[in-house]
C-alpha cells in the first residue's frame, strides 16, 4: 500500500510539524503576551462592571477584554496583554488595589486566572 519513500515523506512532514509548532509556542513565551481569564466577583450592577471595565482597559498592556460568561454578582473575562500575569496583577494592584482584593491562580490547562473580588 505505503513505500518506503512516502512513508519517510509523511513522517518526515510531521516531524517538521511539530517543530513548528513549538517554535512557534516558544516565541508566543517569550514574547510576554498573556491570555488571561479575570474574575469580576460581587459586581452587583452594570455601572459597577462598566467602571471596572473601563479601568481594565486603562492598564498598559491590555491590548482585548470580552466577556465570557456572566451571572449574578460573577462575571468572567477573557483578556489579551502584553506582559506577563505578574505585570499585569502588579499594575491592577496599583490601579484598582483599594476597591477589589486581587488573587491569581494557575489552573491546570495552563490558563492564568485572577479574581478581583470587591471589596
Amino acid at each position: 500500500m505505503f513505500n518506503q519513500s512516502s512513508t519517510l515523506k509523511v513522517i518526515f512532514s510531521l516531524l517538521m510539524l511539530a517543530l513548528t509548532s513549538s517554535v512557534w509556542a516558544a516565541s508566543e513565551e517569550s514574547s510576554g503576551h498573556s491570555s488571561l481569564r479575570v474574575i469580576l466577583v460581587n459586581v452587583s450592577s452594570y455601572r459597577n462592571y462598566r467602571e471596572t471595565r473601563n479601568q481594565l482597559k486603562q492598564i498598559e498592556g491590555v491590548e482585548k477584554i470580552q466577556v465570557l460568561s456572566e451571572s449574578p454578582n460573577l462575571i468572567t473575562l477573557g483578556m489579551e496583554f502584553n506582559s506577563t500575569p505578574a505585570s499585569f496583577i502588579e499594575k491592577c494592584t496599583t490601579s484598582l488595589g483599594e476597591q477589589y482584593t486581587i488573587k491569581q491562580k494557575n489552573l491546570p490547562s495552563g490558563v492564568v486566572e485572577i479574581n478581583l473580588a470587591k471589596k
